[in-house]
């Protein structure tokens, strides 16, 4: 099993499920793990510091930022011979998606005033519903 999301095969080409990724594995693909848990660290260390929440809120605005750029680098530049062309626009969205879901629903503990559990739920569904919708297709062998 790849790190990296397997499109499914052109339509009318048969293939075994065990060849292509479900939904379940979409979902856990998509989500940038190194950059959650790094941003994760991030909020834990704007919580110790004790700068105001609007500080902590530009902090973590521009770490979200760059690491949603990085995600757009990582899957162009470094990982692009890893990554089947196919693949790599579906995770440059739904990977962007799946952070800023989840970076928010873990930015509470250093932004009390900012962050609504609503709008956390929202968003994990969101990045759900787009590991869901965005399964990117194969190219057939002609083009």
């Amino acid at each position: 099993m790849t790190r990296f999301v397997v499109p499914r095969p052109p339509a009318g080409t048969m293939t075994s499920d065990s060849e292509t990724d479900q939904f379940r594995d979409r979902l856990l693909k998509y989500i940038p793990a190194e950059l959650v848990s790094t941003f994760t660290a991030c909020v834990a260390a704007c919580a110790a510091m004790g700068f105001s929440e609007d500080v902590v809120l530009y902090i973590l605005l521009g770490v979200a930022l760059t690491f949603c750029l990085l995600i757009i680098f990582f899957t162009k530049r470094l990982f692009g011979d890893q990554i089947p062309n196919e693949s790599q626009r579906a995770h440059r969205i739904a990977s962007n998606i799946a952070f800023l879901a989840w970076g928010y629903s873990v930015s509470g503990a250093a932004l009390p005033s900012y962050y609504n559990g609503g709008v956390a739920l929202l968003g994990m569904a969101l990045s759900a519903l787009a590991a869901w919708l965005i399964w990117p297709v194969a190219s057939s062998e002609g083009d």
